[in-house]
């Protein structure tokens, strides 16, 4: 027999036909079911939407705080290799290095900061690729505060770096995700337009599972990453336990090295046309050089190898400002300045200021034993004149 009439209504008793099992001759139960069939309030699926909302805000900002405090390694992975290197040597040695090395590619793969001698304790090269002064200075800032207390910095100066304009400087074109928040205040401080920066900063942490999500699945998942996603892994892996890198690439002949230094000395025309150097670059080598003096760290300025075809490229203009700078520096700050420019071949260059791994053992070797052995041998003997000297309340 078919169901009555009553059966029948109520099981489209919901609104816009939506179908419940009913119970024939109990009435309460089926207008709990009926109420139950109903579609959602707009005011309930507006607040699953906000939670949702606040859920994934609140997801993204405590990845982006892990990731700021706890994991620099994630957020910036050459950074992240140097300093676990560089406290696996402290750990070691049971001693901070003797010397740091700070500064861009050319000291990255320049510097040959092998292990430690009697005559010079042990070094280390902590250069980044891609940096200029600003960035120096927040990358020495960044030491000091994990604990890191060289004897003495060896600070590179990029001489094209000293030139930044609101069209070319180095906050422009920095990777905000390598950035934590303490790097962000500085570089706001140096930088033509800060509220651009600090904008391009928080997008990357509104979203920071997609922003490092090649760096998580590189150490989570490295099977799912397609190849070439990774170009600096290379770099990562020629990385020796001293901070020196290799590399990456090798001219086959000179043809192609020839082809490699005009395409890296034309990447320079825009800064060395109107050569002049800027007052932020001033004012970054003046406050690390302020920051050095202030923990007790003796500071050193080089300038790295370039290659004859590359040194061409600058106006005269250009060199007589770099040179008057360098006077000015040596003259008022009593710094060191060791201008290497001219110490290299063009054979020993892969591009023409990117040294070779036999054009960096040289140049290393060669800096030893005229600059900074000369210079270590000099303030040992100025510390043991300040040791020896007698203190007013001993007189």
């Amino acid at each position: 027999m078919g169901l009555t009439r009553t059966a029948r209504m109520a099981q489209y008793d919901a609104p816009n036909g939506r179908r419940y099992r009913s119970t024939p001759g109990f009435a309460p139960l089926n207008r709990i079911m009926a109420r139950q069939a109903r579609p959602p309030r707009p005011l309930a699926a507006r607040a699953v939407l906000a939670w949702a909302l606040v859920s994934f805000v609140t997801a993204q900002v405590a990845f982006a705080f892990a990731v700021d405090r706890s994991w620099p390694a994630l957020r910036y992975p050459e950074y992240g290799c140097k300093l676990e290197s560089l406290a696996a040597q402290i750990d070691v040695h049971r001693s901070n290095p003797v010397l740091l090395a700070i500064g861009t590619s050319r000291t990255a793969f320049g510097f040959y900061a092998a292990g430690p001698s009697a005559s010079r304790g042990w070094q280390f090269n902590f250069a980044l690729t891609g940096i200029g002064p600003v960035q120096e200075l927040a990358c020495l800032k960044r030491l000091l505060k994990t604990g890191v207390r060289p004897a003495r910095v060896l600070i590179e100066i990029h001489p094209a770096f000293l030139h930044q304009t609101p069209e070319w400087c180095e906050t422009r074109a920095v990777d905000v995700r390598l950035l934590d928040c303490h790097d962000l205040v500085l570089l706001c401080r140096y930088a033509y337009c800060p509220s651009e920066l600090a904008e391009r900063w928080l997008m990357s942490r509104l979203s920071a599972w997609h922003s490092y999500r090649v760096e998580l699945l590189r150490r989570l998942a490295p099977s799912w990453l397609p190849p070439g996603s990774r170009r600096d892994e290379a770099m990562l892996a020629d990385t020796d336990s001293w901070g020196w890198s290799r590399f990456p690439v090798r001219p086959v002949d000179e043809a192609e090295r020839r082809s490699f230094a005009k395409r890296c000395g034309d990447l320079y025309v825009a800064p060395l046309t109107g050569f002049e150097v800027s007052h932020l670059a001033r004012q970054a080598i003046d406050e690390m050089l302020a920051v050095c003096h202030d923990a007790g760290i003796e500071a050193a300025l080089v300038l790295m190898p370039e290659g004859e075809d590359f040194r061409r490229r600058y106006p005269h203009n250009a060199l007589r400002q770099i040179d008057r700078y360098l006077d000015h520096i040596r003259q008022e700050t009593a710094t060191p300045v060791f201008d290497c420019r001219a110490w290299c071949d063009d054979v020993q260059f892969c591009d023409g200021q990117h040294l070779l791994p036999e054009g960096a053992q040289a140049f290393t070797a060669q800096l030893i034993d005229e600059r900074l052995l000369p210079w270590l041998a000099e303030s040992r003997r100025l510390s043991l004149e300040v040791a020896h000297r007698p203190r007013d309340k001993d007189r």
